[in-house]
């Protein structure tokens, strides 16, 4: 890459960090610069993070590098898991709409506001030790709320299939683990063979 534009790459990156750093800076506005991050080359983007954070060696929140899904609950069987679940169904439910809603009124399917049908609890966990890392509650077709696991603290929300985190080792982290799994190609059918006519 020429200079110049290496200069440009470098300015730009510097002054997307300077976005993240401030105070004041929203989820959309997150979103928005992660989105111009990841147009600028790597090396660019790690520098441009050092100068904020530091060389790090590893994340200051250790994120597994791969994340799988351990269980899966949906709808109303997600009121079985417990009071925790219970508590991230209605904290989703306020972070969704507002509306401070016990976990059973979000799944009555008679409201309008109602997860009745779309509602899955997902517990991902390290894929080398199995421990349980996160709880995913998704809902409404592509949205949805990341706690840290048998917790309500929330670490990542999900809006139009997208994770939103401050931290962009976790965003993508996220994102791979929730992607949908491609379909196995089907195998391709067998010619019967003809006899050789002699």
């Amino acid at each position: 890459m020429p200079a110049r534009k290496v200069d440009r790459a470098h300015a730009q990156a510097n002054a997307l960090v300077e976005r993240l750093r401030a105070a004041d800076v929203g989820a959309d506005e997150i979103a928005d610069v992660f989105w111009e991050l990841d147009v600028l080359p790597a090396d660019v983007v790690r520098a441009a993070l050092t100068t904020w954070l530091g060389a790090q060696t590893e994340p200051s929140v250790p994120a597994p590098r791969l994340l799988v899904t351990l269980a899966s609950a949906r709808d109303a069987d997600v009121l079985d898991l417990g009071s925790v679940a219970e508590e991230q169904l209605r904290i989703a439910g306020t972070s969704w709409d507002g509306q401070d809603l016990e976990p059973e009124e979000r799944l009555d399917g008679e409201r309008d506001d109602s997860f009745a049908g779309t509602l899955e609890h997902r517990v991902l966990g390290d894929a080398e030790t199995n421990a349980p890392v996160y709880d995913v509650l998704l809902y409404a077709e592509g949205a949805g709320v990341v706690f840290e696991a048998g917790t309500t603290k929330l670490v990542a929300r999900i809006a139009d299939g997208r994770v939103e985190a401050r931290d962009g080792v976790l965003r993508v982290v996220l994102e791979l683990a929730l992607a949908p799994k491609p379909k196995p190609k089907p195998a391709p059918k067998k010619r019967a063979s003809r006899a050789k006519k002699s």
